[in-house]
């Protein structure tokens, strides 16, 4: 009976807590819990990020334990990647299932962290399920500014702040052009309150 109850648990598919500095290529391992005996021969993801912050380059089974199977991967929607895989030989023991390779965005804050979700998991056609646990993702490098107003990250607010704010003007998250530094209140849009806030500390130096 303890066979049985532990062939009938749920596979935990994971994501562990990683990090990247802004303008560098990463890879995130996706990981799985025990397969041995439960004769997992597929895999279907999507996964789900902030493409302000990280855009899915590809994926990949190099040094998996899904090392002989096929893979396709799909990157034309903004954030999310779709994966696709399968093989002849069932899964054993535990480790990474995929490498997932993102580069993360060159104007990404220092010290934010992103939540990598799973929109699908699913093991063969559903047998044995699994279980999804999201990841974190933080941005290393420098802090993000902490004088309201500065927008390029040199502790003063001047006329170049300004022009980066121009150039984001009135860009949501998820727009091409969108600046998360020119954001100062933190409402995914650059647009008139920023500027507000822009001109309110014009000409401050933080030391």
């Amino acid at each position: 009976m303890t066979g049985m109850a532990v062939f009938g648990q749920d596979i935990e598919i994971s994501i562990p807590p990683t990090s990247g500095a802004p303008g560098e290529n990463i890879s995130i391992p996706v990981n799985i819990g025990n397969t041995t005996g439960r004769g997992v021969i597929s895999a279907e993801l999507t996964i789900q990020y902030d493409s302000q912050v990280l855009t899915a380059i590809d994926a990949n089974l190099s040094g998996t334990l899904a090392a002989d199977w096929l893979i396709f991967s799909n990157t034309q929607t903004p954030g999310q990647i779709a994966i696709s895989m399968a093989g002849a030989n069932p899964l054993s023991g535990s480790g990474v299932l995929v490498n997932v390779r993102f580069s993360v965005s060159a104007t990404a804050r220092g010290g934010a962290t992103y939540l990598i979700t799973f929109s699908k998991a699913r093991l063969n056609a559903g047998t044995p399920k699994a279980a999804p646990v999201p990841g974190v993702f933080t941005v290393g490098g420098e802090p993000a500014p902490t004088l309201a107003g500065d927008a390029n990250g040199d502790n003063r607010v001047d006329y170049q702040d300004v022009l980066k704010l121009a150039f984001a003007y009135n860009k949501s998250s998820g727009d091409s052009g969108f600046n998360p530094w020119a954001d100062f209140n933190s409402d995914g849009r650059v647009d008139r309150q920023d500027m507000i806030i822009l001109l309110q500390n014009y000409g401050r130096v933080q030391n």
